[in-house]
């Protein structure tokens, strides 16, 4: 019996991630249409009306088959510095209306927006998951 590759990195229909996550585009600018059905990437609407164009990754199929399935992926520590502060300022105009006493990062890929996203909301400090224990 032949082992069954459920990683998702070979399968077929799906860009490299190098170009992704390192500009937001206008709808003028997008290469598809941003309703659905989406064929290799997801544009993602930021509240600004610019689009952050999402690779979709295949989901692995238990048989081997072609994937029916995608997500749409976003890896913070791979993004442009200007695509993860465009970022952490919509975080953080969010979450400006809302009561809260920290602002915490869980790792890896929260503390790339949690520093930006306390600045943004005059906060001079910010807690990484990892510095607090509960009892």
């Amino acid at each position: 019996m032949s082992e069954i590759n459920l990683s998702g990195q070979d399968l077929p229909g799906f860009d490299a991630t190098t170009d992704y996550w390192q500009a937001t585009v206008t709808e003028a600018e997008l290469n598809q249409s941003p309703l659905p059905p989406y064929a290799k990437n997801y544009p993602a609407r930021l509240p600004d009306g610019r689009y952050l164009l999402l690779p979709l990754r295949g989901m692995p199929t238990a048989d081997g088959s072609a994937p029916d399935r995608c997500v749409a992926s976003l890896i913070a520590n791979q993004a442009s510095i200007e695509v993860v502060e465009q970022l952490a300022l919509h975080m953080a105009q969010a979450a400006g209306a809302h009561d809260f006493d920290a602002v915490i990062g869980l790792p890896t890929l929260g503390l790339a927006f949690a520093p930006l996203v306390a600045r943004h909301l005059g906060r001079s400090r910010y807690v990484g998951v990892s510095s607090f224990s509960v009892q």
